[in-house]
């Protein structure tokens, strides 16, 4: 099968560099584009956490707890929010730069996208898969099994069931 179009979903795992490798060189081997893609975690957004009508949030950058570091919807802590993650955004787009700059040094038309993650990546690959009319994915997975894939979810699994083209996944060893 020949592909022409590679979105590669790459995060920060163990299986990061193995996802990007074995993407990039199916790439260069065929003479596809590759589109680099990253979901960061991001500080909680305080204008959606708690529910519509409580007078507190989770506080800046930390994930929400039973009522502790609760901080009021203020003009100043959604500034913070937004400095917060815009902070995080040039982390993770760095941290995507280099593989992006190792690919296009192996002659690999490719580009990028660096997202905070709204709880929905698998879905949103899928999204980013068809509109850029991607005809493979790759991605790794971080084999979870039994309740915590059950709790949790997989993005693979999902990716998986619902891309519109194959699937590549890279299983950690």
């Amino acid at each position: 099968m020949v592909f022409k179009r590679i979105v590669t979903a790459i995060d920060r795992t163990p299986l990061e560099q193995e996802v990007f490798t074995q993407a990039a060189d199916l790439a260069a081997a065929q003479n596809a584009e590759l589109l680099l893609v990253h979901y960061f975690s991001h500080p909680i957004n305080p204008t959606t956490t708690p529910p519509v009508g409580t007078a507190a949030v989770a506080g800046v950058g930390l994930q929400p707890t039973a009522g502790a570091n609760m901080y009021p919807v203020t003009a100043e802590n959604l500034e913070l929010h937004q400095n917060a993650v815009d902070q995080e955004r040039r982390e993770e787009e760095a941290w995507l730069d280099r593989y992006r700059r190792q690919a296009s040094d192996a002659g690999i038309a490719v580009q990028m996208e660096c997202l905070p993650d709204d709880g929905s990546t698998g879905r949103r690959i899928c999204d980013t898969a068809q509109s850029w009319n991607a005809d493979l994915v790759v991605l790794g997975s971080k084999s979870r099994t039994g309740l915590a894939e059950a709790f949790l979810g997989s993005t693979s699994n999902h990716v998986v069931h619902h891309a519109h083209c194959p699937v590549m996944v890279i299983q950690h060893n």
